[in-house]
C-alpha cells in the first residue's frame, strides 16, 4: 500500500511542480528577509535625537533569537497551508477503479496523511533551521520537545482540511449553510483555534523569563506536566477527528462528483 501511495504522490507532484517550487522558493526567500529584518529592527534600538543617543528598546541575542524562530515557525506554517492546497488530502481515483474495500482505502488515506504530514514537518524544520540558524528557542531539553510536539499536532491539523484543494460546488443545507461533518467542524474551527492559543502560549512565556528571571530558564516539574496535559489532549482530538475526517476523504460522492463552479454559478442555484 505505501508503494501504491508513493506512486499517486509522485505523480502529483509532477503535476505541481512549477507551482510547489514557486512556493518553497518564495518560502527560503521570505525566511531569509524575516530573519534579517527581526534582528536589525531588534539589534538596532538606539536613535539620535537632539539630546544624544537614545535607546528606546534592547533585547539581547538570545531575545532575538527567539522571535527569529517563531517568525520563520509561522511563516512556514503558512507556506505549508499553501503547498497543501496544491496536494489535497483525498483518494487517488484508481483506488475506485480498482474497486479497493473499505479497509484498503482507510490504510491508503493513513498512509498518505502520514507521508504528507512527515513532509511537511521535515520541510517547516529545515527551512526554520536554513533562515534562523536553529530549531528551537533554547531553555532545555523538555522545552524543545514541546515546540516540536506543537508544530507536528499542527502540522497534522493543516494536513487534515479535506477542502483546501477542493475546487467543486460546496455542500449546502436548506438554508444555505456549507455541510461539514462534525470532525471536519472541530478540526477546522475548535482544534486549530485551541492550537493557536498553546503557540501563543508557549512563545509568549519565554519572554516572561527574560522580564522575571533576566534568562530563559529550563522547565520546572508543575509546567512539564501541564503541557503533558495539554498535548495528551491534543492526541485525544487527533484520534477523534481522524477516521471520520479520512473516511469522507476517501469519499467519491464527497470528493470528485461536485458540480464545477462556473457550472453552478451559471446555473444561477
Amino acid at each position: 500500500m505505501l508503494e501504491i501511495v508513493m506512486i499517486q504522490f509522485r505523480l502529483r507532484l509532477k503535476e505541481q511542480g512549477i507551482r510547489l517550487a514557486g512556493l518553497l522558493a518564495v518560502w527560503i526567500l521570505l525566511g531569509h528577509f524575516l530573519c534579517r529584518a527581526v534582528s536589525t529592527i531588534l539589534m538596532n534600538g538606539t536613535v539620535r535625537t537632539m539630546d544624544g543617543p537614545r535607546t528606546l528598546w534592547s533585547f539581547t541575542p538570545e531575545q532575538v533569537q527567539i522571535w527569529q524562530v517563531w517568525a520563520c515557525s509561522t511563516l512556514g506554517c503558512i507556506m505549508v497551508y499553501f503547498l497543501v492546497k496544491a496536494l489535497p488530502l483525498r483518494m487517488g481515483k484508481g483506488m475506485f477503479i480498482c474497486a479497493a474495500g473499505r479497509l484498503e482505502k482507510m490504510e491508503y488515506m493513513k498512509w498518505q496523511l502520514l507521508l504528507k504530514t512527515a513532509g511537511s514537518f521535515l520541510l517547516l524544520c529545515a527551512v526554520t533551521a536554513l533562515s534562523a540558524g536553529t530549531l528551537f528557542l533554547g531553555g532545555g531539553t523538555a522545552r524543545n520537545l514541546i515546540q516540536l510536539t506543537l508544530w507536528l499536532f499542527l502540522l497534522l491539523n493543516i494536513n487534515l482540511r479535506i477542502g483546501s484543494g477542493d475546487e467543486g460546488r460546496p455542500l449546502v443545507d436548506d438554508k444555505g449553510y456549507m455541510i461539514y461533518a462534525k470532525e471536519e467542524e472541530i478540526n477546522n474551527v475548535y482544534w486549530f483555534c485551541f492550537l493557536l492559543i498553546q503557540i501563543i502560549v508557549f512563545y509568549g512565556l519565554p519572554f516572561y523569563y527574560f522580564f522575571r528571571e533576566g534568562t530563559l530558564i529550563s522547565m520546572h516539574l508543575p509546567e512539564i506536566l501541564i503541557w503533558l496535559c495539554i498535548l495528551l489532549s491534543d492526541g485525544a482530538l487527533t484520534a477523534y477527528c481522524l477516521p471520520g475526517i479520512l473516511k469522507k476523504a476517501a469519499s467519491y460522492e464527497k470528493v470528485y462528483r461536485q458540480v464545477p463552479v462556473h457550472a453552478w454559478e451559471e446555473s444561477g442555484e
